[in-house]
């Protein structure tokens, strides 16, 4: 498979002659910051997934209140990251899991075109000065997706003061046991009990052109529960965002959390089993944000968490 021709990774850097034409564009914000990654080729028949590490221009802690990103036509996914470690600014093929020691996973735009959300009032993602930060974007020119312009990606990260009484973090959680034969159906279930008290902000979830439906119910002592907190039907393409009435319920600690199903059907002749790739493998992924349990909202102050992220009790990574 050809990636990246040596024009695309130095349009990538910023280097070299502009395109005659870009695949998607933003306005900068007047106040925050504006990050894009290619334009890069997407050859007929491939999959192309980079990722390119870098830090914010910020010099002082800053709130993220609005995220807006553009996509061409063909992405099939968009995932920002931030870290608290160190990283050299790069652009790179990045196939295989996130080390997830490294990266807190911060927004997933799945839908065409992109997505637009402004937080609700009082929630932010707090960025800390120079914030070291991770974009991956995925192209599929395929049979499943197309893209016919190529690859590219942008993101405006709109800021304002960081003293919220609700800083948002991310959770990413996979299912890796997808075993979906020729011509049948196929549900996978999975469970994240959480070890802290939590509030939900967002949740979208995330497969590929087999699967039909992503439903999320709320997992209490070991049992799922009746409760639905999420559903998007036969839109693999374009899942549901689904924003949270706020505060929305509380998940307490030890005993709460989600469980999540991806249902799916094969009409091909060919076994379908888990990986990246759109066009020939399967995902069941979760993605929500949330902050953490304040028992006195009322005096308008951040939550106190544990010095960690929110963990899934049955444990992290491909659980």
């Amino acid at each position: 498979m050809r990636l990246l021709t040596l024009t695309a990774l130095l349009s990538l850097f910023g280097c070299g002659s502009p395109p005659e034409r870009l695949p998607v564009y933003l306005s900068v914000p007047e106040r925050g910051e504006q990050l894009s990654i290619g334009p890069f080729e997407v050859p007929q028949g491939t999959e192309v997934q980079i990722c390119r590490t870098m830090k914010m221009s910020n010099d002082d802690q800053v709130g993220v209140n609005h995220v807006q990103v553009a996509l061409a036509q063909g992405s099939h996914h968009f995932i920002l990251f931030r870290s608290t470690k160190d990283f050299r600014d790069e652009v790179f093929p990045c196939w295989g899991t996130v080390n997830f020691d490294d990266w807190e996973f911060v927004v997933d735009v799945n839908k065409n075109g992109g997505e637009d959300w402004q937080l609700d009032e009082g929630q932010a993602f707090i960025m800390e000065p120079h914030q070291q930060i991770m974009i991956q974007s995925h192209f599929v020119n395929a049979t499943t997706v197309k893209s016919p312009e190529g690859g590219m990606a942008t993101v405006n990260l709109f800021e304002v003061d960081p003293n919220v009484p609700h800083p948002l973090h991310g959770m990413f959680t996979v299912d890796t046991h997808i075993d979906i034969q020729p011509h049948s159906t196929y549900t996978t279930s999975r469970s994240c009990t959480f070890d802290q008290t939590v509030y939900l902000a967002a949740m979208t979830g995330h497969f590929h052109a087999r699967g039909t439906e992503f439903s999320v119910h709320r997992f209490r002592d070991n049992v799922m529960m009746p409760e639905e907190i999420y559903d998007s039907v036969h839109m693999w393409d374009s899942p549901e965002f689904k924003i949270f009435p706020q505060p929305s319920d509380v998940f307490n600690t030890f005993d709460d959390g989600v469980a999540f199903t991806c249902d799916y059907y094969n009409d091909t002749d060919q076994h379908i089993g888990w990986g990246g790739h759109a066009d020939t493998q399967e995902h069941c992924n979760l993605f929500f944000q949330y902050y953490f349990y304040d028992e006195h909202p009322e005096l308008r102050v951040p939550a106190k968490p544990a010095n960690k992220p929110l963990t899934c009790r049955e444990g992290s990574g491909g659980w």
